[in-house]
C-alpha cells in the first residue's frame, strides 16, 4: 500500500464528505478511493470514517488521524519546491539537460510519492526554462 497516496485519498474523502467527489477530484475510480481508505483502516486497525448511503463522516479516530495526515501532506509541497529550485540553478548555469533531468526527477518523485503530476506552477517554470 502506498501510504502517502492512501492518506491523500482519505484526507480528500474527509474534506468532501464523499468518496465520489474525492475520486473525481483525484482522477481515480470510486472503487480505488474506497480501496485506499479501506487499506488504510486495515493497516491502522481503526475505523476512520462512518459511511452511510448519502454521507461520509469522521470517527473520533478519523478526526485525529486527519490532523496527522494534513501535517504530513502539508510538507509535500517542499518536495516540488526543491525540484523547482534545482531547475532554476541549472538554468542559471545554462544547463538545459540539467533542467530536463530535474523536471523528470520531480515528475517521477511526485508520481511515486503522491500519485500526482507536477503542479501548473512547476510546468510553467519548466516550459519557460527550456524555451
Amino acid at each position: 500500500m502506498d501510504q502517502l497516496l492512501a492518506m491523500k485519498v482519505f484526507a480528500k474523502v474527509a474534506e468532501r464528505g464523499s468518496f465520489a467527489q474525492a475520486a473525481d477530484e483525484l482522477d481515480i475510480s470510486r472503487a480505488a478511493a474506497s480501496g485506499h481508505v479501506a487499506s488504510l483502516e486495515k493497516h491502522l486497525g481503526a475505523r476512520l470514517l462512518n459511511r452511510t448511503t448519502r454521507r461520509v463522516g469522521l470517527t473520533a479516530e478519523g478526526a485525529e488521524f486527519l490532523r496527522r495526515c494534513q501535517r504530513i501532506l502539508d510538507e509535500d509541497p517542499c518536495l516540488e519546491e526543491a525540484y523547482r529550485l534545482a531547475m532554476l540553478v541549472y538554468a542559471a548555469r545554462g544547463n538545459r539537460a540539467g533542467v530536463n533531468r530535474q523536471f523528470e526527477r520531480c515528475r517521477l518523485a511526485l508520481l511515486r510519492e503522491v500519485n500526482a503530476s507536477p503542479s501548473a506552477q512547476t510546468m510553467a517554470l519548466f516550459e519557460s526554462l527550456i524555451r
